[in-house]
């Protein structure tokens, strides 16, 4: 008799599959608050409620004087905190029902809702900065992990429409 060999994609469909989904985004919010609260490597220290809410100011700042800063700082800075909420905008619509419209303004607005709470628990247990433009970049981080996902539709299924039985 003969075993079956199924495939990884046999494996993971239907209610599997969502589990998979849900398991990513608890790992990514998981690694998210340690870098954000607890990783002393990048500056997690206690600050004493120090913010900014001038938007662009930091930004600016180090644009403006990037030859005084390494480039290491102006990249965590500046392309960390995009990159930190890429998967923020692909798993939110991938854990949407099929019939839910995944519209990009709609991602884009949880990615600035989840962000400024982030900013706010930052202000009040005084770790970290709360920075207006943090919030400006991981807004920008989650529309283009949005944007990720879109394009991972088309690869996929040659279109973004979303139907109940591409979903699962």
């Amino acid at each position: 008799m003969t075993k079956k060999i199924r495939s990884h994609r046999a494996i993971l469909t239907g209610s599997n599959r969502l589990i998979a989904k849900f398991a990513l985004l608890i790992i990514y919010l998981a690694l998210l608050s340690y870098g954000l609260f607890f990783a002393e490597s990048f500056g997690r220290t206690i600050e004493h409620g120090s913010y900014n809410i001038q938007p662009f100011r930091e930004i600016g700042r180090y644009i403006e004087y990037a030859d005084m800063f390494s480039w290491q700082i102006v990249a965590v800075n500046l392309l960390g905190n995009i990159l930190v909420f890429l998967p923020f905008g692909f798993l939110i619509p991938s854990l949407l029902p099929a019939n839910d419209k995944k519209h990009p303004l709609a991602i884009t607005g949880l990615s600035l809702l989840f962000s400024a709470v982030v900013e706010v628990l930052q202000y009040l247990t005084a770790v970290g900065a709360a920075d207006v433009d943090d919030v400006i970049l991981n807004t920008i981080g989650g529309f283009l992990g949005y944007l990720c996902y879109v394009s991972w539709r088309i690869l996929r299924y040659g279109k973004v429409n979303f139907t109940k039985e591409e979903q699962a």
